[in-house]
């Protein structure tokens, strides 16, 4: 049995255990159960399809979830369908994720994005940069304005705003 279709088969599975109180399962049920669910999708059988055979009509209680699953997996298995060779079917599809690029930026996880040009951050980072290169100019100019000041000698209880002096109460002249 493929692996592939073995994870999805567990996942399906997992899937139903915790969204049906009934059939709650163990993660030693589930690799067990994950091969006959796999058998399922090999057959062609679609995951709403499988969950559908597995969840529709359970007995009341439900004594044992993994023997009725494994019950159901095996007496409702899918025929085998032969498939049919077409020239659609042995072109490959390009996947969804062709031409896409991993974002340079800072993510907890990677993010894929289709990049235009030569570029190597997202949307979100290329505003997220924009808006840090503005907050480093507004940094330097008030950096700058205080070493004027610091370097004029006028460092007093006084500030400049604009064209005004401010003076602090108490300390005017």
């Amino acid at each position: 049995m493929p692996a592939p279709l073995v994870r999805r088969g567990a996942q399906i599975l997992g899937a139903i255990s915790h969204s049906e109180r009934q059939l709650r399962l163990t993660g030693r049920d589930i690799r067990s159960l994950a091969p006959l669910a796999a058998e399922w999708l090999l057959r062609g059988a679609a995951a709403d399809d499988l969950r559908e055979a597995l969840v529709n009509g359970l007995p009341q209680p439900v004594h044992s979830p993994a023997a009725l699953l494994r019950d159901r997996l095996v007496r409702k298995r899918p025929e085998i369908v032969p498939r049919q060779r077409t020239a659609a079917a042995e072109t490959p599809l390009a996947p969804r994720v062709a031409g896409m690029i991993e974002c340079r930026g800072r993510h907890i996880q990677p993010r894929l994005f289709r990049a235009e040009a030569e570029e190597t951050l997202c949307e979100e980072c290329r505003e997220e940069d924009g808006q840090t290169a503005a907050h480093a100019e507004s940094t330097a100019r008030g950096a700058a304005a205080v070493r004027a000041v610091l370097r004029s000698g006028r460092h007093g209880p006084a500030w400049t705003v604009g064209n005004k002096n401010l003076v602090p109460e108490g300390n005017n002249p």
